[in-house]
């Protein structure tokens, strides 16, 4: 993890300790401290975490729940979110370029103006998403759920663009 956002990381589970705010409602602190310390963590508890801005790129996520998590124009270049459940997260202008996101859960998530290029979203579970403005040209999208999925200046796959919802 770089240096700026492993401070980012450590100031934000600081400032929650002293909020007490409540590991079962949300992320678990331990949790956010060895991403902090290791830049991964599988299998890691990350609920409602606030990462917007974080520059996670090559971070091991494998399994971890990240649901309602704000990772607003996160930098998750090459990022490995296979089996994450990122539902009702938000990942606005985030990059997740070249990730490995198999398996990943991204119910209603919000992709506005996400860069999905090149990620591998095998068996990916999009349902009731909104992909307006994502980038998805040259993803594996073999397997994935789009239902109800929104798409407005979405770039595809192939590189067409899809406006179906605007």
């Amino acid at each position: 993890m770089k240096h700026h956002a492993l401070r980012y990381v450590r100031a934000l589970s600081l400032m929650l300790i002293g909020t007490g705010f409540s590991t079962v409602e949300a992320l678990d602190i331990r949790d956010l401290e060895i991403l902090a310390a290791s830049g991964a963590c599988t299998s890691c508890n990350l609920i409602r975490a606030d990462l917007s801005g974080a520059d996670l790129a090559g971070s091991d996520l494998n399994k971890v729940s990240l649901i309602g998590a704000n990772l607003t124009k996160a930098n998750l270049k090459g990022a490995n979110l296979n089996w994450a459940v990122l539902r009702m997260a938000t990942l606005r202008g985030s990059d997740l370029s070249n990730g490995r996101l198999i398996r990943v859960n991204l119910r209603n998530a919000d992709l506005t103006g996400a860069n999905l290029s090149g990620t591998d979203l095998f068996g990916a579970y999009l349902r009731d998403s909104n992909l307006t403005g994502a980038n998805l040209q040259n993803a594996n999208m073999t397997g994935v759920i789009l239902t109800g999925a929104v798409f407005c200046g979405t770039i595809m796959p192939d590189g067409t663009t899809n406006n179906s919802d605007c």
